[in-house]
């Protein structure tokens, strides 16, 4: 497994190209910039999944993941001339999940500071599949996950996520779509080195509804592919590559 950790990064860099940089701002944030940036980067922030959501249940192994998230910031670049410099965000992480019992999973992730990308992020939470068709390859469930991501030192994000979704699987193929409420809390580190007018570290928190999409197949019985999309304000997009021990 170890070997072939390359091989995913390596794929990941040709869809996300490496060279999209994320933050640091340059300038002092206003309020209604702080307020645009909780709404876009903070909302953006949230957890993703781009994986099948059927359940692992009692499987006695578990699942590795990497995943690669881009973030468009096109709305959040037209919102002021302070904020027109700000480039798209690339995120990594590498996730661990496994089944407990049932139809209860559990994963926990981490996304180190990797080549331009400034930041880094943990994650984790629980997915309960409370129904699956006796007909039908459809399955329901609920999702609770957390998910924190730091912006060089600069901004600091925190959010909360319970989402609904519907899953689709069958012959490897999986879709799912989700619905579900975020909350966010941004905060703004002030300072010398800050990026407040005021000096002052502050906080912005929001609650908005949010969809997602999802969809992806597994090759040679234990690697899947997974691609999801979501949009708020901006839309992002995310990439994950599974292998099942």
């Amino acid at each position: 497994m170890i070997r072939k950790i390359p091989v995913l990064i390596i794929l990941l860099n040709v869809v996300f190209p490496p060279s999209i940089k994320a933050l640091p701002f340059s300038s002092k944030l206003s309020e209604s910039e702080q307020r645009a940036i909780n709404e876009t980067i903070g909302i953006g922030s949230g957890s993703t999944y781009a994986e099948n959501l059927y359940a692992l249940g009692g499987y006695q192994g578990f699942r590795l993941s990497l995943l690669s998230k881009y973030l468009s910031l096109q709305h959040l670049r037209q919102f002021s001339s302070g904020l027109n410099q700000v480039s798209d965000i690339l995120q990594y992480e590498l996730v661990l999940s496994k089944g407990l019992f049932h139809n209860i999973d559990f994963w926990g992730g981490f996304g180190p500071k990797t080549g331009n990308n400034g930041s880094v992020s943990f994650s984790g939470g629980v997915k309960w599949m409370a129904w699956e068709s006796g007909n039908y390859p459809l399955s329901l469930g609920l999702i609770l996950a957390i998910r924190q991501v730091n912006y060089h030192n600069q901004i600091t994000v925190h959010n909360q996520t319970t989402d609904l979704f519907l899953n689709y699987f069958l012959h490897n193929f999986f879709s799912y779509f989700c619905f579900g409420i975020i909350r966010t809390n941004s905060q703004f580190i002030g300072g010398p080195y800050g990026v407040t007018i005021s000096g002052e570290t502050e906080s912005l928190s929001r609650s908005l509804g949010r969809p997602l999409f999802g969809f992806g197949y597994r090759f040679l019985k234990k690697i899947w592919l997974g691609v999801e999309i979501g949009h708020v304000a901006d839309t992002f997009t995310a990439l994950k590559i599974s292998y099942d021990q």
